[in-house]
């Protein structure tokens, strides 16, 4: 009877033992799945962040155009002015 009692008690610990083994490869699954949504969260921040430099950068653009397009009419409107000049020379020197 005593050899009956020992065995249930080997068997007792012997699932103690499974259900902590269980316990801890449920809290390894855990903090594997805590990780890959880390990981999943800092691309979605990049790819949140690189979108956001993106529109400004886009938005910088937006701002600058008027200024290029004043600066080309500035340049287009200098060298008619040089042509002119040089036409106004170019006349006077062969009169």
């Amino acid at each position: 009877m005593a050899e009956g009692m020992g065995g249930g008690e080997e068997q007792v610990e012997g699932m103690e033992a499974m259900e902590e083994a269980e316990t801890v490869g449920v809290e390894r699954v855990a903090g594997a799945v805590g990780v890959g949504v880390t990981e999943e969260v800092a691309a979605a921040e990049a790819v949140t962040a690189a979108e956001e430099k993106a529109a400004a950068a886009q938005a910088a653009e937006s701002e600058a155009m008027p200024a290029m397009a004043a600066a080309g009419l500035a340049a287009a409107a200098t060298a008619a002015a040089a042509r002119e000049v040089a036409a106004m020379a170019g006349e006077g020197g062969m009169k």
